[in-house]
């Protein structure tokens, strides 16, 4: 099976709606909780401390989703080196995903050691890949597997702007197939979006607030 078969027996109407809530989810919750403490936001790290919670509300909106049993897509955090840096890798029956913001649709986020190596998957169909990562459990990784990534992007007057899915090469430096689009309007998912995610944009508001405080601290 090739790659576009790949994508689309994989991303299919229900996966893509799946994943496009739970990234509305994320950034609703995300903005919501900006507005409620902007007036905290005049620290001189600000854009780091904003982007550290947006980046912690989309993985963890992505991580709950997945327990869902319409979602399409298992969820877990793994180690990305040996200093206990975590990220959060989605899986498919065809696909091994991190998700990841881009500053501009059509480019790969920025490059890093296990993007790299989880890249590697995707390099031909040698089942003799051998990659070096830290707490995944390889068994799992088999030669039909391929690497991609869930690419957003976040501005914030715009909100999200783009959300795609993107599948590198082996070396992580292009993408070698055409962009698929997977950002979709609220009302396709479910008409009254805002009154059913309100729950769950509510819990990731928590989170949120926890997070900062530690921040802070």
């Amino acid at each position: 099976m090739d790659l576009k078969e790949k994508v689309k027996c994989d991303f299919d109407a229900q996966l893509i709606r799946a994943l496009a809530n739970n990234l509305y989810i994320s950034i609703e919750a995300y903005q919501k909780f900006v507005n409620d403490k902007r007036d905290y936001f005049n620290l001189p790290n600000k854009k780091t401390v904003l982007g550290h919670l947006r980046t912690y509300a989309v993985q963890k909106q992505f991580y709950d989703g997945a327990f869902d049993p319409n979602a399409g897509y298992t969820a877990q955090f793994c180690q990305t080196n040996n200093f206990g840096s975590q990220a959060l890798q989605l899986e498919t029956e065809h696909f091994i995903l991190h998700v990841g913001r881009t500053k501009k649709r059509g480019l790969l986020p920025n490059v890093a050691g296990y993007k790299k190596e989880m890249a590697k998957l995707n390099g031909g169909d040698d089942s003799q890949i051998q990659l070096k990562l830290w707490d995944y459990d390889k068994s799992t990784l088999k030669a039909s597997k391929n690497y991609a990534i869930l690419a957003y992007g976040y501005h914030k007057d715009k909100g999200i702007t783009h959300f795609d899915l993107l599948v590198p090469n082996g070396d992580f430096t292009k993408i070698i197939m055409p962009i698929k689009s997977l950002h979709i309007p609220k009302f396709e998912i479910v008409p009254n979006f805002d009154e059913v995610n309100e729950p769950a944009i509510a819990s990731i508001r928590k989170e949120l607030l926890i997070k900062f405080n530690e921040s802070k601290g």
